[in-house]
């Protein structure tokens, strides 16, 4: 299976590394720590196997444009695979990370050698996050470790504890358990920062709008769903180098007395330990999420009992316009009949001299002047009336289409 996957991998290195020339051409450092342990393992059963060297290889590099990928100039990858033993599945991997920032753990055992190739990305939390990979490949000699975009901290961490402890330092996933304890400790400051901005939220119930603690509670639950998929991540992560830590790597005896019983291994008990750590921090993030969520629920309640509120004085509103033009309707209707037989008598086409009641010949012209002129003004509200409904239809008939597409201007963001 090993050596398939190196073939797979072979075969795609060359394309793969042509097409990431372009955008990665930016120049990057390397520097290697080397440290020699213990030639040969002692008999007592105390004491831990280690190897009998290891190198790191920090490799420098660049931010992408959308500041999540990180870019390593490939010539500087290829030599590393030519001449320090980069995997090509690791290079494959990494440069194909253009819609994926990091890649999944996953490690390779080749049965010849008994060597063991192990890869993992990571998502470094700090004031500014960024990605990181390594790679390790050990056997019961030597082991190796490629660390792409290492934090600085991270990286003057590892130098201090390897050159204060060389021995320790050789110990099996001495590397990956300082790197997961920096990582656990990272996100550890990153929960208590999004606590106190949940904190925040919650005390500033008078300063602020509803509108704009809603969004700041919907961006820290956006975090809040991020981490804990980031921690989820870190305990597959940990249970992996768990498993292998445990069965894939080859037993270590004392080569001075090949019939000894194998040592025992402690990393498992380390991971084991830092797996809890990392449900316990999970947890936590849950009870954020949940509490954030809670918050939410309160705005939106908050803001229908406004509305409500608002619709009910508009409601009150109306209703005393609605009596007041009652009134006025009931007043005309009373005084509108003895007003048209007033309007109509007054007029010069009938005429009273106390005795008799007389009407002109001309009295026609009253009604074929009036009637026609009433039934103009009719039309012309009429057909005010149709092209204004036909304007509204339209403009609710966008509005909709706004809405469904997205394209209205009120949205609400957030994002890791």
């Amino acid at each position: 299976m090993a050596d398939f996957i190196d073939c797979l991998s072979r075969n795609r290195l060359d394309s793969v590394l042509k097409d990431a020339a372009p955008c990665c051409s930016d120049p990057s450092q390397v520097s290697v720590l080397e440290v020699r342990g213990p030639t040969g393992f002692s008999s007592s059963p105390s004491i831990e196997p280690r190897t009998e060297s290891l190198s790191v290889s920090f490799v420098s590099a660049t931010r992408g444009e959308d500041g999540l990928h990180v870019h390593v100039n490939p010539d500087v990858m290829k030599l590393l695979h030519e001449k320090a033993g980069l995997t090509a599945k690791f290079l494959v991997d990494f440069y194909e990370t253009h819609d994926w920032t990091v890649f999944p753990t996953s490690s390779v055992t080749h049965a010849s050698n008994s060597t063991l190739a192990l890869q993992y990305g990571f998502w470094v939390w700090r004031t500014e996050s960024t990605h990181s990979f390594t790679q390790l490949i050990t056997d019961s000699n030597t082991a190796t470790y490629f660390c792409i975009n290492i934090p600085p901290s991270l990286k003057d961490r590892i130098f201090d504890a390897v050159k204060s402890s060389p021995s320790l330092a050789c110990m099996p996933f001495f590397i990956d358990m300082l790197i997961l304890d920096d990582l656990l400790a990272s996100y550890r400051v990153a929960i208590t920062d999004q606590r106190a901005s949940l904190r925040a939220v919650e005390r500033d119930m008078d300063s602020s709008t509803i509108e704009s603690r809603t969004k700041k509670l919907h961006v820290l639950a956006v975090k809040w769903h991020t981490i804990l998929k980031d921690l989820a991540d870190i305990q597959q992560h940990i249970q992996h180098l768990r498993s292998i830590s445990t069965s894939k790597i080859p037993p270590r005896t004392d080569s001075t007395n090949p019939s000894s019983q194998p040592s025992d291994s402690s990393p498992g008990e380390v991971f084991q330990l830092m797996e809890s750590t990392c449900l316990f921090w999970s947890r936590w993030v849950t009870a954020y999420l949940e509490r954030t969520n809670i918050r939410i629920n309160l705005m939106h309640n908050l803001a229908a009992q406004i509305v409500s509120s608002e619709t009910t004085n508009i409601a009150l509103q109306t209703q005393r316009d609605s009596v007041s033009m009652f009134t006025l309707a009931m007043v005309t209707a009373t005084f509108l009949p003895g007003t048209f037989v007033c309007s109509v008598l007054s007029t010069v086409f009938f005429s009273f001299d106390g005795t008799a009641f007389a009407i002109s010949h001309w009295w026609w012209t009253l009604p074929m002047s009036a009637v026609p002129l009433t039934g103009l003004v009719i039309y012309v509200w009429f057909m005010w009336f149709r092209t204004k409904l036909s304007h509204d239809k339209v403009e609710l008939q966008s509005r909709k289409v706004e809405v469904e597409t997205g394209s209205s201007t009120a949205s609400l963001t957030g994002q890791k």
